[in-house]
């Protein structure tokens, strides 16, 4: 009977203190948005890949990690007319359950969570770009259609 409840209690610690790749995953999941809204949204990996083009608001589903010990950073590209382009560095880093959780788990998990990418987290996990007006004045065919109508008089 004592050997059933130490089994109990160490299935008990095993579950509650997890390792990364049990209680979280390999994407995560971030809101993304802009002032003002509709802005074009360009995101690159670290390889300069396009993983995503699309407009703003939306969610986007980031893969944590690729291949062992190796987290993936993104660059996301915001861009609207009469706004100057701003562009936003996310990067991974090791996650707390990675680093702590395991120590509960007699360390099974410094070995799995690597592969999994589980053991990465993404941060911030809420991203907002404020897009600035640009300076640049747009130049219309107005002016000059004017300055002729009056050459003709």
């Amino acid at each position: 009977m004592k050997i059933i409840k130490t089994c109990c209690l160490m299935m008990v610690l095993f579950v509650c203190s997890g390792c990364a790749t049990i209680v979280s995953k390999n994407a995560q999941q971030i809101p993304v948005s802009s002032e003002p809204d509709q802005a074009n949204l360009v995101i690159t990996d670290e390889a300069n890949k396009v993983i995503l083009s699309t407009q703003t608001p939306a969610t986007v589903n980031f893969k944590k990690g690729e291949g062992f010990f190796h987290g993936k950073d993104y660059i996301l590209k915001f861009s609207k007319e009469g706004y100057r382009d701003k562009s936003i560095l996310i990067t991974s880093e090791p996650n707390n359950w990675y680093l702590f959780g395991n120590l509960l788990t007699l360390g099974i998990g410094y070995l799995v969570d690597p592969f999994t990418g589980a053991m990465w987290t993404i941060d911030p996990a809420k991203i907002n770009a404020v897009l600035e007006k640009s300076a640049i004045k747009q130049v219309t065919s107005e002016k000059p259609a004017l300055e002729k109508a009056k050459d003709k008089k």
